[in-house]
């Protein structure tokens, strides 16, 4: 199985820009954070993995999915941090995103179940979403997208920003991963999802 990682964001694009303790945190840093964890993760059990960048440069969205559809990967994993678009900082939680009706829809199941289980004492579990809106998962891989919680959120950002919260849920994520993986090998996933 050959993964591609995706940090979100990058160089210019910071995505969600938010402050903790006076300090205003990127969400382009975070998810680079994340991303290198699970890449550092995954090279152990998988050794064709990839970061898509490994430091805070802009890579445009089309040179981004052209990078992805190269025919080697196998899996897209994109990492991203959410944020409220209202005033309403009470929205928090993950979510894990994939395309309507399509492989990556079981492959967030797997993720958002393994979050689920690990995460959710920190980090509430919000929704596993269909999206057709997102060019990552229009991409040939199967992929989704892990929103890993709200910056918006004081919660939420103040768990983010602790190492111990990164560990679990890039390890969450890996085992989300492994599971899907060792299914996809077993011929489970036809038996779990009637695909």
């Amino acid at each position: 199985m050959n993964i591609i990682i995706d940090p979100g964001h990058g160089g210019t694009e910071k995505g969600a820009v938010y402050g903790l303790n006076g300090i205003g945190v990127m969400e382009k840093d975070l998810n680079l954070i994340l991303a290198s964890q699970l890449y550092v993760r995954l090279m152990k059990h998988f050794s064709r993995t990839a970061l898509i960048r490994n430091n805070d440069i802009r890579i445009p969205m089309r040179k981004r999915c052209n990078t992805i559809n190269n025919k080697k990967w196998d899996l897209c994993i994109s990492l991203h941090c959410n944020a409220s678009a209202s005033e309403d900082y009470s929205a928090n939680g993950f979510e894990v995103l994939h395309y309507p009706f399509s492989t990556g829809r079981i492959l967030s199941h797997y993720i958002f179940t393994s979050m689920t289980s690990s995460v959710r004492n920190i980090i509430k579990p919000r929704a596993l979403v269909s999206n057709d809106q997102k060019a990552i998962l229009k991409t040939r891989p199967t992929s989704c997208i892990v929103e890993c919680g709200f910056m918006s959120n004081c919660d939420d950002m103040a768990n983010l920003m602790q190492p111990r919260t990164q560990m679990i849920i890039v390890h969450s994520i890996t085992k989300g991963i492994l599971n899907y993986c060792g299914d996809l090998v077993g011929n489970k996933l036809h038996e779990k999802f009637n695909t």
